[in-house]
Parts: C-alpha cells; structure tokens; sequence
C-alpha cells in the first residue's frame, strides 16, 4: 500500500467516527485504526485511492457532482489484485453509483 493513499485512509475513517460521534452503523463504538483489521482497512485505503483518482485530474470540476460516471481507474482499484477481482469491483461500483 501506497503510504499517503494509506495516511488519507486512516484520515476518512477518522473523520468518519468524529461525524458520528464514535459510532459505528449499528451503533457500537468505534474500534481504533490498528483495530480494524486488515479488510475494513482496505476497504478505507479504496476509499481514499478514489478520492485522489478524482483529485489529482482524472476528471475536471466541470464533473463534479458526477462523480457517478466517472469509471474507477487502477488508482482507486488496481490494488485489488487480478482482472476478475478488478472488473467484479467496476461491476458492483456501477450497481452501487446512482
């Protein structure tokens, strides 16, 4: 893992449980970053990834707000391992994007 992809990672999540109080979904406290364990933190890392996949250009400001018809690259999800894994992740992102 990339380690500022990582830093922005652990920053969202942080941010996430100061806006809900140290909270999670269903209502349960927050474990620390080092708690998490390592899917839940991959899962942060691919948030933060697309982030800077939007950032850094791979669109422009005329987009935002259309972030939904912006495909993930392999910044956001290159990470993810082999070209199923890839296209399976494009797959349920397209679901999810509305």
């Amino acid at each position: 893992m990339d380690k500022n992809i990582l830093k922005r990672a652990k920053d969202f999540y942080a941010i996430y449980c100061s806006s809900s109080e140290g909270r999670s979904w269903d209502n349960r406290p927050c474990p620390p970053w080092s708690k998490l364990g390592d899917a839940v933190q991959r899962h942060w890392y691919t948030v933060a990834a697309r982030s800077l996949q939007l950032q850094l250009g791979d669109t422009n400001a005329d987009m935002l707000g259309e972030e939904n018809e912006i495909l993930p690259n392999t910044l956001a999800i290159g990470h993810l391992g082999d070209d199923v894994r890839v296209e399976n992740a494009v797959r349920t992102w397209t679901e999810y994007s509305a």
